[in-house]
Order: C-alpha cells, then sequence, then structure tokens
C-alpha cells in the first residue's frame, strides 16, 4: 500500500441560529401545501416513520448548455431519482439505541456537458454519482451503518462505516450543499473538493467517518474521515481492494462560541438571521484546500460565497446565491498533460435563483461563468435550469 495523502482543510465561519418552535400538524395538508407530493400515503409514511423506518424520494431533471466558450458550445438534459431509506433499529427491532442503518441508491438518465464545459469545471454536482457522462443505470451509491455512543464534556460521539457516498458525507458537515439539487450547482462553488479528487477515483468509497456532536448546538464540532481510493458506486470490489493503491484522510474541528446568546463557529461561515422567522437569513462561507503536487489535479483551492434563505418576506422559502472560486493546477499535473495540450488555472462565478413552486417542488434558475483547464480555450458561459420534486 503506498503512502497515504494528507490535506491541510480550512475553512472560516461565522453564524448565527436562532431558536423557534413549529407546531405539529396533526392533519394532512393539501395537494398544494403539504411537504412531499405524495403526501402521508394515509398516515402509512407516519406509521413507518415511527417504526423506525424513512424513506425519501427525489426526482431532479437538469437542463444545461455552454452557450459560448469552453470546449464546445453544446445542451444537454439529464436526471436522477435519489432512494434513501434509513432504518432505525431501536424503533423497528428495540435493539440497542442509537444504531441506524441507510442507503441511498440513484438512478441516472441522459446527458451533462461536462466534457463541453472542460473536464475539471464540475459545473453539475447532481450529475456527478454514479458516474458522469452519457450513464443510464440505477447503483447504490451509499450504504452505512451509523452509531452514535456517549462522548464526555456532554458531547455525543458517531462511529459510521461502510460504502460512503462522499457528496452525502460532506453535506452532513455543510447541509447547504444539499448534493446539488437545492443550492449551487457548481461543487467549488461550495466545497474545496478538486484537489481532493487527484487522491481518489470516484466519489462512492469503502470507508468510516468518526465525529464528536455538541448536543446543544446539534452540530459535528471535531471528527475525521478515512477511505479506500477506489470508487464503488458502479462496481462493487473487496475492501482490501479499495485500499490497494492508499487511503485518503480528513479531519476538521468547529471552534464553537455564543455571541449574545446566539451560537457561531470558526470554520468561516457566517450571517444574518430574521428574528421572526429561523428559516429566513443569509451565509457567508469561505474556505480553500492544500494538497500535494502529485497526484492532484489541483494542488490549491479558494471559495466564497453568499446564500440567502427567504430574503423576500414575501417569498420565505426561495433561496439565492453567488459563488466565486479558483482553482490552482499542480505542476506535475500541468508537466504530465504538457506534451498534448498547454493547461491553465482554471476559475468561476456562479448565481443561482431557488424558486419554490410548492413546498414539494423548486424550480431553479443558474448562470456560471467559467475559465476552464485548457489555455486555447474561450470564457464559458453556462446557463442553466433545474426541476426538483420531493415525492
Amino acid at each position: 500500500m503506498k503512502f497515504a495523502k494528507f490535506f491541510v482543510l480550512f475553512l472560516v465561519a461565522f453564524s448565527f441560529v436562532g431558536t423557534a418552535t413549529t407546531p405539529a400538524n396533526a392533519e394532512e395538508k393539501g395537494f398544494l401545501t403539504r411537504e412531499k407530493l405524495t403526501g402521508d400515503w394515509w398516515g402509512g409514511r407516519t406509521y413507518l416513520s415511527d417504526h423506525g423506518i424513512d424513506i425519501g424520494l427525489r426526482l431532479s431533471e437538469y437542463g444545461q448548455k455552454v452557450t459560448s466558450g469552453g470546449r464546445d458550445t453544446n445542451g444537454e438534459w439529464g436526471g436522477t431519482m435519489d432512494y434513501r431509506v434509513n432504518v432505525d433499529t431501536n424503533k423497528l427491532l428495540n435493539t440497542w439505541k442509537g444504531f441506524s442503518v441507510s442507503m441511498h441508491a440513484r438512478t441516472r438518465w441522459g446527458q451533462d456537458v461536462n466534457a463541453d464545459a472542460g473536464n475539471l469545471v464540475i459545473q453539475n454536482t447532481g450529475l456527478m454519482m454514479p458516474a458522469p457522462g452519457d450513464y443510464h443505470h440505477t447503483d447504490v451509491t451509499g450504504l452505512i451503518a451509523s452509531q452514535y455512543l456517549p462522548f464526555f464534556g456532554g458531547r455525543l460521539a458517531n462511529v459510521t462505516v461502510g460504502v460512503l457516498d462522499v457528496v452525502d458525507t460532506v453535506n452532513g458537515f455543510f447541509p447547504n450543499l444539499g448534493y446539488g439539487q437545492e443550492g449551487f450547482w457548481n461543487i467549488n462553488s461550495t466545497v474545496t473538493a478538486l484537489p481532493w479528487f487527484g487522491a481518489v477515483r470516484g466519489l462512492s468509497l469503502y470507508g468510516a467517518v468518526a465525529v464528536t456532536v455538541n448536543q446543544e448546538f446539534k452540530m459535528p464540532e471535531s471528527g475525521f474521515l478515512v477511505t479506500g481510493t477506489e470508487n464503488v458506486s458502479t462496481e462493487w470490489g473487496s475492501v482490501s481492494d479499495s485500499f490497494d493503491d492508499g487511503a485518503w484522510f480528513a479531519a476538521f474541528h468547529r471552534f464553537i462560541y455564543k455571541i449574545d446568546d446566539k451560537p457561531g463557529y470558526f470554520m468561516v461561515f457566517g450571517g444574518w438571521q430574521a428574528q421572526d422567522d429561523p428559516d429566513r437569513k443569509a451565509t457567508f462561507l469561505m474556505g480553500g484546500t492544500v494538497g500535494p503536487d502529485d497526484p492532484q489535479f489541483a494542488q490549491y483551492h479558494l471559495f466564497a460565497n453568499v446564500e440567502t434563505f427567504g430574503l423576500m418576506k414575501s417569498r420565505p422559502h426561495d433561496r439565492m446565491g453567488v459563488s466565486g472560486w479558483k482553482n490552482w493546477l499542480s505542476d506535475n499535473y500541468m508537466d504530465l498533460v504538457s506534451p498534448v495540450a498547454d493547461l491553465q488555472d482554471l476559475w468561476g462565478f456562479e448565481l443561482y435563483y431557488n424558486y419554490e413552486v410548492t413546498p414539494w417542488s423548486h424550480l431553479t434558475a443558474d448562470l456560471q461563468l467559467v475559465e476552464n483547464e485548457w489555455e486555447d480555450d474561450d470564457f464559458a458561459v453556462i446557463p442553466g435550469v433545474r426541476l426538483v420534486i420531493d415525492f
């Protein structure tokens, strides 16, 4: 086994979080006001949840086009269907508390414009899994077992093992990511991703995550992640094979504090929140990654974004954001490709608006302006539209 690759990840965060109590709604809501298109299944969804089985079904459709610049001007349409099942074995089988098993599967169809925009642009997170390009299959991208344990200082610890969907794992630390289905489309806009991708081949990996959870603030506080480097979403191999070419490690810590009795944390994340509605807020997130020069595509990455949730009081569940990012390619990668083509550092901007049609359907317009990794390519303009329906 080769030596594992180490990364230094820095994020700074500052957030003001309020508290609110939402009364339970005992009656089934109407078709246009319910949270899911199919409702409560005549009480069946609530019954299953009360007995430890939670089911999530989400349809996402994406239309995106490179209108100018990039590798080629072209438009494509693609989509996914996400199937999520979480089983709380204590509720279902009366086993020990805190143990659960979760599965995430996806059906993917259609095509993306990644080859047209630039191979390292990654302009659509939602179509990355199970595999990018012209892919039409159903695959399990995550299958994990998770256990909560008491930890010192009034905290909880959580240990998760299995096949990790890495986007799900990152989403656990930064829920605003939304798997590319709710906020920004481009993964570079929200996570310092590209320096990681040279160390792993795929985003569905055997591995484990251990975190401490601050119960007062209900968020992960410290943790580490270790995975193999071979993708297993489309072809499951043995665990040992996954680690043949090394392992990937990452770690983090949040410094949590209070200002005016409102919690914040230093990682960087900050914002504003409406006093009368905790769902209306604005956030600021910036961060970066420093990685080794070999074999990563990019050695350094920086990004910053601003998002608003319910900016207009009349539209409390709409969401919008603007982001800028840059990736500095590693010298070794540029030297490797130099006999074929000249490369350059890549950067971009993204602007989106997510409009709530109903609580179970959201329509998003997105615009990305990108300078890709190919020195001879022109600046790319990439508009897109996304429709998400929760069943």
